[in-house]
């Protein structure tokens, strides 16, 4: 009997204390009509007690969240070095990017934003704008070559933008597609500016970041 179209089975494991980011990790694999069996883990030690169940050769792909509570995942990461070359932020931020392509492709007619300064009214076109920031009554948008700087509200912009631009904070209000990465404390979009992200905001945009991700368009 043949076994060439015989596929092997991966193992993949996902490690993190935040059960939405597992959740729509495991969707982003499944999405890829891997054949594969994926196990989920809330802490590094749940995982490494696995490892030691299983002589530590079940696992072929890890995603590993290295900033869980008490260095919880460096020390993880640490107990099960081997021959994974990249770790979870490397191989996510590779997948969001090419994703990201592939939707902003898919985009026929981004919504545009009116800018009015005196008598004068200019259309910025949605997808060129990297994010917002409110101060003073006035906002500021930050595009790839040039800041516009108008009177508007901050609040507006975010119920007109919606859902691509999420507010991260009072005064700040980013363009999903150019989030370069994230944790806790700050954005860093892909501009290379460092936003503050507020702690009330971290869990709905990282639901809404993942779900921008998987989105059909």
């Amino acid at each position: 009997m043949s076994h060439e179209n015989e596929v092997e089975q991966l193992n993949i494991a996902i490690c993190d204390d935040e059960e939405n980011i597992r959740i729509y990790i495991r969707k982003l694999i499944q999405k890829q009509e891997t054949f594969c069996k994926i196990t989920e883990f809330s802490s590094g030690k749940e995982l490494l007690e696995f490892q030691d169940e299983t002589n530590a050769e079940e696992i072929d792909i890890l995603f590993l969240d290295i900033s869980m509570g008490d260095e919880d995942g460096m020390t993880v990461a640490k107990q099960l070095r081997s021959q994974m070359e990249s770790n979870f932020e490397q191989v996510f931020a590779q997948t969001i990017r090419e994703y990201q392509y592939l939707m902003a492709k898919k985009k026929e007619k981004p919504k545009e934003v009116l800018v009015r300064n005196g008598n004068r009214t200019r259309s910025v076109s949605a997808d060129d704008i990297y994010y917002i920031e409110s101060s003073n009554r006035k906002v500021t948008l930050y595009l790839r070559h040039e800041k516009i700087e108008y009177y508007d509200k901050i609040s507006s912009l975010e119920s007109e933008l919606k859902p691509d631009f999420f507010r991260i904070h009072k005064g700040y209000l980013v363009n999903i597609k150019y989030v370069e990465r994230y944790d806790r404390t700050e954005v860093k979009m892909r501009n290379g500016d460092s936003l503050l992200i507020s702690k009330y905001k971290y869990q709905d945009f990282v639901k809404r970041y993942l779900e921008y991700i998987l989105e059909e368009r």
